[in-house]
């Protein structure tokens, strides 16, 4: 079991994140425990600027569903279907 800095365990335990969303989860923290130091998360990761920041992203406005692979935003995909939809007769 991990204890998280950032999110309290038992908040982890009931959302069941997946092993990648949890490392994900694993990588923010720590950023986060470090003084918010990208370029030091990034060389500890070996991780790219674009994918820590674009989880980041997600997490800072998703929260912790932000970090699986297979979260769709409902309102992007509801905007998606009316704007791509085309009713034939």
């Amino acid at each position: 079991m991990r204890a998280y800095r950032i999110v309290p365990w038992a908040q982890v335990r009931d959302v069941r994140l997946s092993k990648k969303a949890q490392e994900r989860l694993i990588w923010i923290d720590w950023y986060h425990f470090h003084g918010g130091k990208v370029r030091l998360t990034l060389r500890h990761f070996a991780l790219s600027p674009d994918v820590f920041y674009r989880w980041l992203k997600r997490f800072s406005k998703l929260g912790l569903l932000g970090l699986e692979d297979d979260f769709k935003n409902p309102e992007t995909k509801e905007n998606k279907r009316n704007d791509n939809s085309t009713v034939y007769n």
